[in-house]
């Protein structure tokens, strides 16, 4: 992966000299067709450049967050399905998706078959996420776990199960801009964007992995967050690479107590929290191996 694109935006082209007006634009200044739809396909700032006819943008920032996700089984699932009802399945989970994005601030960049990619602190409408990108792209991704076990695969087939995916995701440096000519995309690139896309391709399913420089940053903004280390695993193009699995200590403290509930443990339920040093502040577990 050398850079993902948000949107087709071809219809910039052919729309540019529109007249139409929208029906429902209000009474006060027009807004043509052409307008809208730049607006609802670039991020703001790149669709307000477009109106006024430059073509030369360019997003950069030192510590993007990006988000990669794939659905488990999806060649398998496909083959089991009309083409409809995989179109169906991935507009469900996707619009779901969409929404939790706008919840943490976390920019829909595209869509690719069952692949969705976000990212924070990129647009300038992200410039106030300099110290929660990495928080906020984790909090997505485990939301984003819980949205898809409760997509099914197909509503009128319960037994085929709900969707499961792989979520991966890695901070530093990335750029996006305005590529090609006709139906021109927003792309970003960069050693990033590879990254993430590896740490969710050599994930396990219904599971977030980071990048151990990920989990660090993440460590320093929210520590209630749980990082786990995988120790060093070989990574396509990459070479060999310390990763995490990321969750939340609120789900682990659920999962224990369902488990201990299971088991008939008449002894109550065991609290799982982070540690706190003398004074009370949380800390945070060690990043490294144990």
């Amino acid at each position: 992966v050398v850079g993902v694109s948000i949107l087709a935006g071809g219809l910039w082209m052919s729309t540019k000299q529109s007249t139409l007006q929208d029906p429902q634009t209000p009474p006060g200044p027009t807004r043509t067709v052409s307008s809208i739809i730049v607006r609802e396909m670039y991020p703001s700032h790149v669709a307000q450049a477009l109106l006024e006819g430059d073509n030369a943008m360019q997003d950069s920032s030192d510590s993007c967050a990006v988000f990669f996700s794939d659905i488990v089984g999806f060649t398998d699932i496909s083959s089991k399905l009309t083409p409809e009802q995989v179109n169906l399945m991935l507009d469900r989970l996707f619009e779901k998706f969409d929404t939790i994005a706008a919840h943490h601030g976390v920019y829909k960049i595209d869509t690719i078959g069952d692949c969705y990619i976000g990212v924070t602190h990129l647009v300038k409408s992200q410039a106030y996420q300099s110290t929660s990108h990495v928080k906020r792209i984790a909090g997505f991704s485990l939301d984003a776990i819980k949205a898809s076990a409760d997509t099914l695969i197909d509503p009128n087939d319960p037994a085929l199960g709900s969707v499961r995916i792989r979520v991966g995701f890695d901070v530093g440096p990335v750029v996006g801009s305005l590529q090609g000519k006709h139906r021109r995309k927003y792309t970003i690139s960069g050693t990033t964007v590879n990254t993430a896309s590896r740490m969710e391709s050599s994930g396990e399913a219904m599971k977030v992995q980071c990048t151990k420089h990920a989990g660090e940053m993440l460590r320093e903004q929210d520590p209630s967050f749980r990082l786990t280390s995988r120790g060093e695993i070989e990574i396509k193009g990459r070479g060999t690479m310390q990763t995490f699995f990321v969750d939340r200590f609120d789900d682990c403290v659920r999962a224990s107590s369902a488990s201990l509930h299971a088991l008939g443990d008449g002894a109550g339920v065991a609290s799982i929290a982070p540690e706190r040093s003398d004074s009370g502040s949380r800390l945070s577990l060690p990043i490294g191996p144990r």
